[in-house]
């Protein structure tokens, strides 16, 4: 009896065994990469033209700051020169368009952070967007199961140079860059 039983269980575990072996054998196997994200948005054609259209938009909207500030401090340095010479009056109306010109100034300030802001955002909420979709493709057409992105924070603290995608991805997204 006891031998019938040790020959059962002997042979539940070799036919597991076997089934493990079968099934690994079956299985697909797993392909999987990493891309080390910083590089692949900072050396992207597309970040970089995009870099260049917002630096075009932001010296353009500094211009404009510019003359307001250069219109008053010509203002403010007539002010200076004429203030002993004014009345009472004329001194009110003077300090009234200064300070005018000076909320113009501060109000400027604020649109160009605030548009500046906006305006990074949604160039680079679509360099991403074509980033993503790109890997996306790449990682179909190319069979991986999965590719991570690594960033700063550490997500990803070790992967073998062999996994390491960013360079081929890189050169693909370059490649397939057309403007954004």
């Amino acid at each position: 009896m006891k031998r019938k039983i040790l020959f059962i269980t002997a042979g539940i575990i070799i036919l597991f065994n076997l089934g493990m072996n079968i099934y690994h054998e079956l299985k697909p196997e797993k392909k999987i990469g990493f891309v080390r994200s910083e590089s692949i948005v900072y050396e992207y054609a597309g970040t970089k033209e995009i870099q260049n259209r917002y630096n075009e938009k932001l010296q353009l909207w500094q211009a404009q700051l510019d003359t307001l500030k250069q219109d008053y401090n010509q203002l403010l340095d007539r002010y200076n020169l004429q203030i002993g010479k004014m009345g009472e009056m004329e001194k009110k109306e003077f300090q009234a368009e200064l300070k005018y010109k000076h909320d113009n100034v501060v109000q400027q300030q604020q649109n160009i952070e605030m548009m500046s802001r906006e305006e990074e955002e949604k160039m680079m909420s679509g360099v991403l967007n074509q980033i993503n979709s790109f890997i996306l493709q790449y990682g179909k057409d190319k069979g991986y199961t999965i590719i991570m992105g690594t960033v700063n924070e550490g997500n990803i603290l070790y992967g073998e140079d062999a996994i390491d995608l960013t360079d081929e991805i890189l050169t693909e997204l370059n490649k397939n860059y057309s403007g954004v």
